[in-house]
């Protein structure tokens, strides 16, 4: 008897589904048949009930979407994956100071003198503090810029040190582009150490500022975030260090001259500012900013 009720009913699922027909429309019918079939429990049941074989469950629509990226769903251009998005820290950094070129040596065999190779020593002590790790060190083959590198190397948690004949300052600053770009691969952390004119023509390149503004004393670091070094895209500048380890945002840059009674009243404040922070300062104490924290995302840049 109960096979013949069966017969006579049909399965639930199948009787509600009959039920509906009246009402729904076939196209919404027919989809909430489908989304009932992927479920294999459902089927078995279906396939018990009707003695017949149960239909080989279809990648549901939704299950399709959830593949695509979701800029196609919207019919636009795919989201940039992460690597299209890839973003360098490239630290410019410019040589100590070296011997005098009337010395006699040639130029690209003149040294750093001992107050140029104390100077960037504190200088990259104050950088390595920061904990940042570089991936990769290129140098210029020129002495003063390859001994630059090596206490740079040595103050640091580093990768590669490598020389690169186009930051030689004979090599013009699109030349240092795309020798750089081609060296660094995918590298997220990079410093080149160099000289001067070629490293301001290549800050003014990447950050957009004239080069007659910026002013890059030797032993300095100057941090960009760099998305690409040769489509013409623009650099974020972060901050640089000053030969002396202190920390400064944006670009070194030149210092205008004020009118005379603007500047009397500016070294004014400005002396009665420092008096009032040694008043303040308790003994021990040092207010280098490059001592104020660790570089992060977040970081409090000293300024």
């Amino acid at each position: 008897m109960l096979q013949t009720i069966r017969r006579r009913l049909g399965h639930p699922i199948q009787a509600t589904l009959a039920l509906l027909e009246s009402r729904w429309s076939p196209h919404l019918l027919d989809g909430l048949k489908e989304r009932l079939l992927q479920d294999s429990r459902i089927g078995k049941v279906l396939w018990r009930w009707s003695g017949g074989r149960p239909p080989e469950p279809r990648e549901s629509t939704r299950a399709k979407e959830s593949q695509q990226p979701a800029a196609n769903r919207r019919g636009g251009d795919p989201r940039p994956s992460t690597e299209a998005r890839h973003v360098m820290q490239l630290y410019v950094v410019r040589h100590g100071i070296a011997v005098d070129s009337g010395a006699g040596d040639p130029d690209e065999w003149r040294p750093l003198t001992e107050k140029g190779r104390r100077r960037f020593q504190k200088t990259a002590r104050a950088f390595g503090n920061l904990g940042r790790k570089l991936d990769l060190i290129l140098t210029s083959p020129l002495v003063r810029a390859v001994q630059t590198a090596e206490i740079l190397a040595g103050e640091t948690d580093h990768g590669e040190v490598a020389v690169l004949a186009e930051l030689d300052p004979k090599f013009d600053v699109e030349a240092v582009r795309k020798a750089v770009a081609t060296r660094a691969g995918n590298a997220e952390a990079l410093a080149i150490v160099g000289h001067e004119p070629q490293l301001s023509a290549l800050l003014a390149a990447l950050s957009g500022v004239p080069q007659v503004e910026i002013d890059l004393d030797k032993g300095a670091i100057v941090r960009l975030d760099v998305s690409s070094l040769t489509d013409g895209g623009i650099a974020n500048p972060r901050w640089w260090i000053k030969p002396k380890g202190s920390r400064k945002k944006g670009l070194p840059l030149r210092k205008h001259d004020a009118e005379p009674g603007v500047e009397a009243s500016s070294a004014r404040s400005e002396r009665k500012s420092k008096k009032g922070r040694r008043g303040k300062q308790k003994p021990g104490e040092s207010l280098s900013p490059a001592e104020s924290g660790r570089d992060g995302g977040g970081e409090s840049t000293a300024s």
